[in-house]
């Protein structure tokens, strides 16, 4: 039976895939905590990042932001982390690009 990926998981597979050039699968999800509710009718946003890159994993941020239009107020409503592996044509996992560390920010999300 085939089961639609939720949306967390495909910006985290889009992310990794953009970063490795490679199919990436998921191995782990830390927990997802809602610090506010995503009401009805709002428009929700991810923005995926790289914070960590070993030599076929990935670990990818996801801030989620809630948007109600009527009211023109934004508001973060969780940030998850996902473990994802690139794969190569035989499915084994394969060796990813290095993440270079070019900001403060970055290095920050690094350790």
């Amino acid at each position: 039976m085939y089961q639609e990926k939720p949306e967390m998981d495909k910006v985290a597979n889009a992310c990794a895939t953009k970063h490795s050039g490679m199919y990436c699968v998921t191995v782990s999800v830390d927990t997802v905590d809602f610090m506010q509710p995503v009401e009805v009718g709002e428009l929700v946003s991810m923005n995926a990042r790289i914070n960590y890159v070993g030599r076929s994993s990935m670990v990818v941020s996801i801030k989620v932001i809630s948007e109600n239009v009527k009211a023109r107020h934004v508001k973060p409503t969780n940030t998850c982390y996902f473990t994802m592996v690139a794969k190569d044509d035989d499915g084994k996992p394969a060796e990813v690009p290095e993440f270079i560390l070019e900001t403060d920010e970055k290095v920050r999300r690094f350790i």
